[in-house]
């Protein structure tokens, strides 16, 4: 008897501590803390995959027409960005980009019908992987690296491989891949009325003289490097009604003639053959962009770009091409202001004429037959979105030229004239 007593008042008292500790209030666990570095670090990309066709022709009085090019490939684009804020004043930033390594499409080939392959690793213009070589790995590059200082407001001191700072509204004079290296500047000031007042300003540097020598073989010690000293000057409005700015911009290279023995690179033997025909290229820049929004989520707007070489250009070493020395591109668009989620769409058609001599060929829009000057190109392009971040892009270009020997002092006997269609099919995510 004894016994169960005992038994049921430890029964008894483990029942009544059990529910003692159901009652009590839970203990706060330390929950994990975010490092205050990771606060300060923004990761941003996308992925892209593309479908693109290629076709071109050549013909000229005596051959009459001859393809040269008939080319499907599928390709893709992968970018990652990240930025980190060090202080109050001063960011980080850098971002890699894929990009083929060599490449078999080039303005020669495309004119002449013959293969050519270049190294491409360092092509400014473009961050497409064609699906290749059995399936290789593939590279990786650096895309951007710089450092940006802001000791006031609207007030931005850049150094490194930066994104590019000048305002464009399409790829007239600078394609959209292109990311500069030098230093620059960069102003905004809001104004009264929603108004703006921005400038752009800076040097970048095109190439590096290794071993620079004067005429008697002896080293040449000052710096050789070719440049490029801009400015741009530019004002707009931005409310809820439109967003609508313009800018000129003043280009100015030196040292360019220092490429025409030093030139390492695809771009730099291009820049000097353009130099060794007596070619500079002091160019002045107007970017217009006008856009109007309505119905809450909708825009429509125009844009243009014109570009003219201001260089003194003589037609004793260039012949009659001496006089083709501008470039202009006008354009429309509309859709909804942005394409992120389903049901959001963007179209847009433009017209382009890039006389012979007017800007760089290297750093115009590549997908203009490879960059060819002294061509004329039609585009139209539409995306819609698919999911949110993802959307579908169709684009169509057709680009026409009638070349001219840059070198010589007289056309050809037998003018060229090429033409090229290119179709390109997207898929893209953000994020």
């Amino acid at each position: 008897m004894f016994r169960m007593i005992v038994v049921v008042a430890v029964m008894m008292f483990s029942l009544m501590m059990s529910a003692q500790e159901k009652n009590a209030p839970a203990e706060k666990k330390d929950e994990p803390k975010i490092p205050e570095w990771i606060s300060k670090i923004e990761l941003k990309g996308d992925f892209r995959l593309r479908y693109q066709y290629q076709g071109a022709s050549k013909e000229t009085e005596d051959d009459g027409e001859v393809d040269t090019l008939d080319r499907s490939r599928v390709r893709y684009r992968m970018r990652l960005g990240v930025g980190a804020t060090i202080s109050d004043w001063v960011k980080v930033n850098f971002g890699l980009a894929s990009g083929s390594a060599t490449t078999t499409i080039t303005p020669a080939q495309i004119t002449s019908g013959k293969k050519i392959s270049i190294p491409l690793g360092n092509d400014p213009r473009s961050t497409n992987q064609t699906f290749e070589g059995f399936f290789s790995r593939k590279p990786l590059w650096v895309d951007y690296a710089y450092g940006e200082i802001m000791p006031y407001k609207g007030i931005s001191l850049i150094g490194g491989k930066m994104k590019n700072p000048i305002f464009t509204t399409e790829q007239l004079v600078w394609d959209s891949d292109i990311t500069p290296e030098g230093g620059a500047v960069a102003l905004n000031f809001d104004l009264p009325k929603s108004t703006m007042l921005f400038f752009n300003g800076g040097v970048f540097v095109l190439d590096e003289v290794k071993a620079p020598t004067n005429d008697d073989g002896s080293l040449d010690k000052s710096w050789n490097d070719p440049v490029m000293a801009f400015a741009q000057l530019g004002t707009g409005v931005k409310n809820s009604l439109t967003d609508t700015r313009i800018a000129f911009a003043y280009y100015h290279p030196v040292r360019l003639q220092y490429e025409v023995f030093n030139a390492s690179t695809p771009e730099g033997q291009t820049v000097a053959n353009y130099v060794a025909g007596h070619v500079n290229y002091r160019a002045f820049n107007i970017e217009l962009a006008s856009n109007w929004f309505f119905a809450k989520k909708y825009s429509a707007g125009v844009f243009g770009e014109f570009v003219m070489n201001t260089s003194p250009l003589e037609s004793k070493y260039l012949g009659d091409i001496a006089d083709e020395k501008f470039a202009f591109l006008a354009g429309i668009k509309g859709g909804t202001k942005d394409l992120k989620n389903l049901g959001d769409f963007q179209i847009s058609a433009l017209y382009r004429e890039f006389q012979a001599l007017a800007w760089f060929p290297v750093f115009t829009d590549a997908d203009c037959l490879e960059g060819t000057p002294n061509i004329s190109s039609v585009k139209a392009s539409a995306s819609a979105a698919i999911f949110k971040n993802t959307f579908l892009t169709a684009t169509y270009i057709y680009s026409f030229t009638a070349n001219e020997d840059v070198s010589g002092t007289e056309e050809s006997d037998s003018p060229e004239t090429v033409r090229e269609h290119l179709v390109q099919v997207d898929i893209s995510a953000k994020f």
